[in-house]
């Protein structure tokens, strides 16, 4: 079917699209690999966008509904969880600040890569706008994963 709409998440990495085919996708933007597929909708689905919060999160129209849809995406498609910090481009750190729940001051993370976040401190991240108990989250996970702790997950509540 003909593609309807497509919409980039706001930090880029994942790219939604809702088709004539009853479908709505979900990929990643970089290998364009197909993460998830909605095939419940009725008739052709007309567009689609996703939360700004939380990238599992989209909606898509058909019929004159919008529906809320949460997917659980695989894990290789957010590769800051598998790339050594040292390595990481805008688009791992902003879909790391996204899985933390952080949001990007000023588009203060907008350029940097990941040996920048190795050299950061609390002092710099104060002085962005982020409050203190944000700024030791922040520092502890980038120490997390520079010693190889891909895997830790932010268990705050």
């Amino acid at each position: 079917g003909a593609i309807m709409c497509l919409k980039y998440t706001v930090s880029g990495h994942l790219l939604a699209s809702s088709s004539g085919d009853r479908t709505a996708r979900i990929w990643d933007a970089r290998s364009y690999k197909c993460l998830a597929v909605v095939d419940q909708h009725t008739r052709y689905v007309t567009s689609c966008a996703f939360s700004s919060r939380d990238p599992g999160i989209f909606v898509s129209a058909c019929e004159n509904y919008l529906c809320l849809w949460r997917v659980r995406l695989e894990k290789d498609s957010q590769s800051f969880m598998t790339v050594p910090i040292r390595n990481w481009t805008g688009s791992e750190i902003g879909a790391w600040l996204n899985s933390l729940s952080i949001e990007n001051l000023n588009g203060y993370f907008t350029s940097p890569s990941g040996e920048y976040l190795l050299n950061l401190s609390k002092e710099n991240l104060l002085t962005a706008g982020y409050d203190g108990e944000t700024a030791d989250r922040l520092l502890q996970n980038v120490q997390w994963r520079r010693h190889g702790n891909y895997n830790v997950r932010d268990d705050r509540t």
